[in-house]
């Protein structure tokens, strides 16, 4: 990717492409401006920038982040390129690089997630529930173990950072891609991979720590974990067609793309902290829960459904805690693939709708959600499968209607 970074006084011009093949230079002119030159104001500015990725553009927060902390102060330019420049928006790039001149924004999307800080377990464990519910509400025919799988490998990655790098700005997680497969970044620039493993393999190189850190049972405080993380998500990345781990942390980057693994690469230019980018492929049913051996288990780890959904014997859907909106096909959409995975994940399992807190639907809501599931499982195993209580005589007979219209309509 072609990208051009100039400096000149106190600002850095981004032009062109911006991605993980040279994020780094946009690393070393911050470097020079704020300490070689020691200028306490900058200008970054993506005016002529065409392209930005997730992975390198909360990296660079990260690190605007610890500038600000040490009283320095910028400002964004955003892109000029109208979509480019909204993408900055609505990622929260813009607010987390310059929150003077811009805001955190909501999150609109459906299908991505806004970059969310995390310094703490809470934040970590919000950050994460979040995620997993966008997955569950747009990936459909998800096994169970896959499931557990994905959370598992998000829960390493972040863990990394409040376990390891002692992060005072504490890390940054996005998933950016949410279509057959899920791609999330992880950002921190505290106690890079060599740092850390230098503590207990005090001769190891950058490059080499980096091989060494998606091995089995590599780590440098046996106290502290046992070294599966990184290996976990390698293996999972491995899994099925268009999967990848980019890894940049201080001289080193490593890169591994489907069953392709190129040995880590020195770099000139350090990147203090980690980067962690992940793709993971859900081409494989199963194949992922198998990488991690969860199928070996009676049950997977403690999951994103238990903890959600299953209430002793039965699984409870609350309605209102699932959509912020009753109104449009589309919030239906994200409803009706919920629950489809969780009568795929729980086969055997009672589904209690609960709609007490929903006054009204639409009718395209309707048919989207119950006209749908009616007809996709039949009339027997809609209702062994589904229970509802709390349903107002307005929806009812707006479910009803869009069963029975769904049925007459479709052959």
């Amino acid at each position: 990717m072609n990208a051009w970074i100039k400096g000149s006084e106190n600002r850095i011009e981004i032009s062109g492409g911006l991605g993980l093949g040279n994020f780094r230079r946009v690393l070393a002119a911050l470097h020079n401006l704020t300490t070689e030159r020691r200028y306490r104001d900058i200008v970054l500015d993506f005016e002529k920038c065409s392209a930005a990725y997730a992975g390198p553009m909360i990296y660079i927060c990260m690190v605007v982040g610890d500038l600000r902390r040490d009283g320095i102060g910028v400002e964004l330019r955003l892109p000029e390129d109208q979509k480019l420049g909204n993408l900055f928006r609505n990622t929260n790039w813009a607010w987390l690089i310059d929150p003077e001149n811009f805001q955190e924004e909501p999150d609109r999307w459906t299908t991505h997630l806004p970059a969310m800080q995390f310094s703490s377990p809470s934040e970590q464990h919000a950050a994460i529930n979040k995620t997993m519910e966008r997955i569950f509400g747009n990936l459909r025919n998800l096994e169970r173990g896959d499931f557990a799988a994905i959370e598992w490998t998000i829960g390493e990655v972040t863990d990394n950072v409040l376990t390891h790098a002692q992060s005072e700005g504490g890390g940054i997680l996005q998933m950016s891609d949410l279509r057959d497969r899920i791609e999330f970044a992880v950002g921190d620039t505290g106690k890079g991979i060599p740092e850390t493993l230098r503590e207990s393999h005090p001769e190891i190189s950058d490059p080499d720590a980096l091989a060494r850190a998606i091995q089995k049972n590599v780590t440098r405080d046996r106290n502290g974990g046992q070294g599966n993380g990184l290996f976990g998500t390698f293996k999972v990345t491995q899994i099925g067609k268009g999967g990848y781990l980019h890894i940049h942390s201080g001289h080193a980057s490593l890169r591994s793309e489907d069953e392709r693994f190129d040995a880590p690469r020195e770099e000139t230019i350090p990147c203090p902290g980690t980067l962690v980018v992940v793709c993971i492929s859900k081409s494989k049913s199963g194949a992922l829960a198998e990488a991690l051996g969860f199928e070996k288990r009676i049950h997977p780890p403690f999951d994103y459904i238990e903890a959600q959904y299953e209430t002793g014997g039965d699984i409870t859907f609350a309605m209102h805690q699932e959509t912020s909106s009753f109104m449009s096909r589309i919030a239906g959409q994200s409803v009706r693939t919920k629950l489809e995975n969780l009568i795929r994940m729980s086969p055997s399992t009672r589904i209690v709708v609960d709609l007490s807190q929903v006054p009204l639907c639409s009718s395209s809501f309707a048919d989207e959600v119950f006209g749908k599931l009616f007809l996709q499982l039949g009339a027997l195993e809609f209702m062994r499968r589904f229970e509802f209580r709390g349903v107002s005589n307005d929806v009812r007979m707006l479910m009803d209607q869009a069963i029975v219209q769904r049925s007459a309509t479709e052959p």
